[in-house]
């Protein structure tokens, strides 16, 4: 879902639940979805519930339970699956506390969901992107209108969610697809990414180069782009981080 909205700004809420200072999003962050948290340490259990409209909690077994809409998610139900990531490591949202340049991903699956797209014989899943603490939206016309038949963003306010049609396509297929990044292997010296996005956050990137660091991932499993074809509900994770990256503050 996408947190670029104003009823998560804090300017909206604080006013009525001051207590959401210590989690909330604003929109003069440096990139999608980034997150503040200011003024007390927190769980991450606490964090999501104080966003409008989403609960967390665990069961007796300590599983989680997830009320979002006004519909609430269980893994004891059949077909749901909840995913809770920092970065691509599962957390239990309950005991682990919030910190600087942390990437959380929350993924709830039901079963009505698999099946509606697997039917037509289309895989679908996410795609988190980061380059020097700014990550990437994949919304607009621009990602759009760039996608192929096999694979693309749609315009379906999920702005990290591509599809694959037909034929599977390998990692490195799918990022060559989407404007502004190209990417590529040195042999035997790892991955390489262009990412054209102005001097700021742009430039070659290569893990072969001092203090660059590339991983890619489905899910906490390191892939290799150029072998790695996708499949439906992998959850692709793109980090490039430089010693030149600027300072992410919240």
């Amino acid at each position: 879902m996408d947190f670029d909205q104003q009823r998560y700004y804090l300017d909206t809420i604080e006013k009525k639940h001051p207590e959401t200072v210590y989690f909330h999003f604003h929109d003069s962050a440096h990139g999608p979805n980034e997150w503040s948290n200011e003024k007390k340490v927190i769980t991450f259990a606490r964090a999501l519930n104080l966003l409008p409209g989403i609960s967390y909690s665990q069961d007796g077994r300590g599983e989680p339970v997830i009320t979002y809409g006004g519909t609430t998610y269980r893994t004891t139900d059949s077909g749901v699956t909840i995913d809770i990531h920092e970065g691509t490591r599962t957390i239990d949202p309950t005991t682990y506390e919030v910190q600087h340049n942390d990437n959380f991903w929350v993924r709830i699956t039901t079963k009505s969901a698999t099946a509606t797209t697997s039917g037509d014989n289309t895989r679908t899943g996410k795609l988190v992107f980061d380059v020097n603490n700014r990550r990437l939206n994949f919304e607009g016309s621009n990602y759009e209108q760039a996608g192929t038949e096999q694979f693309q963003f749609r315009d379906d306010d999920n702005p990290y969610t591509w599809f694959n049609t037909g034929e599977p396509v390998t990692l490195a297929t799918a990022l060559n697809t989407i404007p502004s990044i190209e990417y590529s292997q040195e042999s035997k010296k790892g991955h390489v990414i262009q990412y054209d996005a102005g001097e700021k956050f742009g430039g070659t990137y290569r893990s072969s180069t001092g203090g660059t660091e590339i991983i890619i991932r489905q899910r906490t499993a390191d892939v290799n782009p150029e072998q790695y074809q996708l499949r439906n509900g992998d959850l692709i994770w793109v980090y490039v981080h430089t010693d030149q990256a600027p300072d992410n503050e919240h």
